[in-house]
C-alpha cells in the first residue's frame, strides 16, 4: 500500500519506472536511529523570484531576526520541492516575511512508523536550528502538513524548554493520525494546543491519514473534517486499489490547498462550536468569515467550516 501512495501522491506521478523501484525500496525499510547532520536542510526565501540560500554555519546570519518568520514543514514521502510548498512560500513572500523551508527528505523515505517515531528528533533539530539562529519565539510561525504538523510541534517543545517562551503560532495542515491516535491523553507525545500561543488546525480527512480530534486551539473541520473532501470527488474514476488510496489521501492533502487559499485572502465559512452534536442541536454560535489573519489567542474552540465545490473554495 506504501508503494501505491508513493505512485499516486503530487510530484511522484512523473517518476521513471527505476525511480519508482528505488522509492518502493526506501520505504520497506525500518530505519530507526540513522540520522546524520545533513538529513534535515533549510532553505530561506525573502523576495519573489529569487534563489534560495542554503543555511548552514556561515550563512545562518542572512535571516534577519527582526521579521516575522514562517517555517514550512512538509510530511512523510515528500519534500520541499513539492508544487504546494512552492505555493506557500510564493503567498509568504509577498508580504516580507523570512520564509524557511525544511527538507528532511531521506527521512521522509522510509517506512511510516520510522518516520513517525523521527519526528521527535527532527522537531529538536528544528528547535535548536531556531535557537542557534536566535529568533524570536514570539516571531516565529511554524506550519506542518501530515507528519510536518507533529514535527512542528516538538520543534515549539524544544522553544519553551529551552527558553520558557511559547512560539507564536503553528498551523497544522491534517495533522497525521496513524501512530499518533494511541497519544490522543499524552500531549507530550504529539502537537497540542500547549505548545503554541496559537494552534490552528485544519481537520481534511480525520479517522484515516488525518488525527480525527481537536488538539488545537482552534480546529477547523472543513466539510466534516473528513474524507472526501471537494476536489477530490467528481469526475474520479476507480480503476484499481490504487486509485481509491489516491482518493482518500487527496482529502489529506486538501488541507494544504485550503490553507493556501487562506493565506491568499480567502476566508473560512465557519460556525464555532464546541461539539457536532451541539452543531446538530442548533446551541452554537453564529456563521463567521474566519480569515487567516483574523486567528487569534482569543479565537478558541472547534470551527465547522463549509467550502465550495470547486475552486476556489474558500470564500473571498
Amino acid at each position: 500500500i506504501n508503494v501505491i501512495i508513493l505512485v499516486f501522491s503530487e510530484d511522484l506521478r512523473d517518476l521513471n519506472v527505476s525511480q519508482l523501484f528505488q522509492l518502493a525500496n526506501d520505504v520497506s525499510h525500518i530505519r530507526l536511529g540513522d540520522i546524520k547532520d545533513d538529513d534535515i536542510r533549510y532553505f530561506l526565501f525573502t523576495k519573489p523570484s529569487t534563489p534560495p540560500i542554503m543555511i548552514e554555519n556561515d550563512t545562518i546570519g542572512d535571516i534577519d531576526v527582526n521579521k516575522s518568520t514562517k517555517i514550512i514543514i512538509h510530511g512523510w514521502i515528500a519534500n520541499n520541492r513539492m508544487v504546494w510548498n512552492e505555493r506557500m512560500t510564493e503567498e509568504f513572500v509577498k508580504n516580507d516575511y523570512n520564509v524557511i523551508q525544511v527538507d528532511w527528505e531521506r527521512l521522509a523515505r522510509a517506512a511510516y512508523i520510522s518516520s513517525a517515531v523521527d519526528t521527535k528528533v527532527i522537531g529538536n533539530n528544528i528547535g535548536q536550528f531556531i535557537l542557534d539562529a536566535e529568533l524570536k519565539a514570539n516571531k516565529v510561525h511554524l506550519i506542518g502538513h501530515s507528519l510536518g504538523a507533529h514535527v512542528a510541534g516538538f520543534a515549539a517543545k524544544k522553544i519553551k524548554e529551552a527558553t520558557g517562551e511559547k512560539v507564536a503560532r503553528i498551523s497544522g495542515l491534517d495533522p497525521a493520525g496513524p501512530y499518533f491516535r494511541m497519544y490522543a491523553f499524552i500531549k507530550e507525545e504529539r502537537l497540542d494546543k500547549e505548545d503554541a500561543q496559537v494552534v490552528d488546525i485544519i481537520h481534511t480527512d480525520g479517522g484515516t491519514y488525518g488525527i480525527e480530534f481537536p488538539i488545537g486551539t482552534l480546529d477547523i473541520f472543513v466539510n466534516g473534517g473528513r474524507a472526501p473532501q471537494p476536489g477530490c470527488v467528481g469526475n474520479f474514476n476507480v480503476m484499481s486499489l490504487g486509485d481509491l488510496i489516491q482518493h482518500s489521501y487527496c482529502s489529506h492533502e486538501m488541507s494544504v490547498t485550503y490553507f493556501i487559499e487562506w493565506i491568499g485572502g480567502g476566508k473560512f465559512h465557519c460556525r464555532l462550536c464546541n461539539s457536532w452534536q451541539n452543531l446538530v442541536m442548533g446551541n452554537c454560535d453564529k456563521y463567521l468569515l474566519i480569515g487567516e489573519e483574523d486567528v487569534n489567542k482569543e479565537m478558541t474552540g472547534t470551527c465547522f467550516a463549509k467550502t465550495r465545490y470547486r475552486s476556489p473554495f474558500l470564500r473571498n
